[in-house]
């Protein structure tokens, strides 16, 4: 039976990589028409039949992506129901699929944003102009060939100075080719989510299903997209903030001071803070671990409420902490939730205690895809900035409705529950 399920796991991470083929390829169609990523005439011909007979083509596009969609959803979902109880990593065919998944999202087009030219473009900015991204915009070197196919020319640098001075490590690498450049910054974002896996498996230290929770993360197709096809930073804000969660548990369980522990928890929170500065949100939750012990000295940590507080904060820690992230986007900053900011809760969900908050998360990272759907949908004009009403209320609706949905059947079952056991 366990043989059975393992090779239904492999037959399911297989189709996996054949999606993710298909999603390499379609994802060609998004490319800019400013871009021409290898000067070849076998590629640019192939690209240019993709924006002739793909892109023009309304139905097909939005049919093709509403498939891909859906079946990576179901996929997944498949993956994790018959995910191996034993480790995976010995098995040789189970780790060469998961390499080929990775290899062919690296190399596929960001064709759902286009944040990766904006960070390649303020990182060139301070290396080949000496300039400040924060103070100086973009568009004041319009003659540079790689600002065609930026977004937000017109504004200054929107995220932490630490991001724009690492940034510089993947520019520096690309030795000036575009195409290089595109990738080293592809692959920094996977380095991302490695050292939170990393640190994701040290804190589930003690939990027996701990590659199961982490399956459950690291193989969701939002997550997948987002960070290796989208290359999206918020990984490199989410490590050293799990990383110093990590050190933090080390610091409080050893009893003694060790004030270079320290030192390196507060780095590492400054350095996370000073990419995005939501990371604010997590000070309140290290003051909370750091104080605990004092706490509960207190004369009132006795009262009864009081415990139970306590007890609840101690079991759903992670929880809170994952809704603490949620709240900004929410916000008008966010535009009322940009899809890859569900990276900031989603990245504790291996370690969550509710099994509620935990499916609100996985349909909003289903519902998340879909709602690129009206992007794809008018994304001819998008090129061409053409203002577009009610886009974003479209999208609002889109990946808000499910997870909606979704409460208010759990909150009617809690309540027929609790009718039902008040009439016993």
């Amino acid at each position: 039976m366990l043989n059975n399920k393992k090779q239904k796991f492999i037959i399911f991470l297989l189709s996996y990589l054949i999606l993710f083929l298909f999603w390499a390829v379609f994802s060609y169609v998004f490319t800019d028409p400013n871009l021409t990523l290898i000067n070849q005439p076998i590629i640019i011909n192939w690209q240019n039949f993709l924006w002739q007979k793909i892109l023009p083509n309304h139905a097909l596009r939005i049919i093709v992506y509403l498939i891909l969609t859906t079946a990576l959803i179901i996929n997944y979902f498949y993956l994790i129901k018959f995910w191996p109880k034993k480790t995976i990593f010995s098995n040789k065919k189970i780790v060469l699929l998961l390499i080929l998944i990775v290899l062919l999202l690296l190399v596929s087009y960001n064709a759902l944003s286009h944040d990766v030219f904006n960070y390649i473009f303020n990182a060139r900015m301070l290396v080949k102009y000496a300039v400040n991204p924060h103070r100086v915009v973009a568009l004041t070197f319009s003659a540079d060939p790689w600002i065609r196919f930026m977004n937000n020319t017109h504004t200054a640098a929107p995220y932490g100075e630490v991001w724009s001075g690492i940034s510089t490590i993947p520019y520096f690498f690309g030795f000036g080719k575009f195409i290089f450049t595109w990738l080293n910054f592809k692959i920094f974002a996977f380095l991302g989510l490695l050292i939170s896996a990393f640190c994701l498996n040290k804190l589930l230290i003690n939990d027996s299903k701990k590659n199961y929770h982490l399956a459950m993360l690291l193989l969701n197709p939002l997550i997948l997209i987002e960070t290796l096809s989208s290359a999206h930073n918020d990984w490199w804000m989410m490590w050293p903030i799990l990383l110093a969660f990590l050190l933090t548990k080390k610091f409080v369980k050893e009893g003694k001071k060790n004030f270079l522990l320290l030192c390196l928890i507060i780095a590492l929170i400054l350095f996370s803070i000073f990419i995005k500065y939501t990371s604010l949100l997590t000070i309140p939750f290290f003051l909370y671990l750091f104080l605990e012990n004092k706490i509960k000295n207190l004369a009132l940590a006795k009262n009864t409420w009081f415990v139970k507080a306590r007890n609840f904060i101690n079991y759903y820690f992670w929880d809170l902490m994952s809704i603490a992230f949620f709240v900004p986007l929410i916000t008008a900053r966010s535009q009322r939730f940009l899809t890859w900011y569900l990276i900031w809760p989603m990245a504790f969900l291996p370690l969550l205690k509710s099994k509620w908050w935990r499916n609100c998360l996985l349909i909003f990272s289903c519902s998340a895809l879909f709602s690129y759907l009206p992007d794809i949908i008018y994304v001819p004009w998008l090129f061409f900035d053409r203002d577009l009403p009610n886009l974003l209320l479209y999208k609002q609706i889109i990946l808000w409705f499910p997870a909606v949905t979704y409460g208010l059947y759990f909150l009617y079952n809690v309540i027929s529950k609790h009718v039902k056991n008040t009439k016993r």
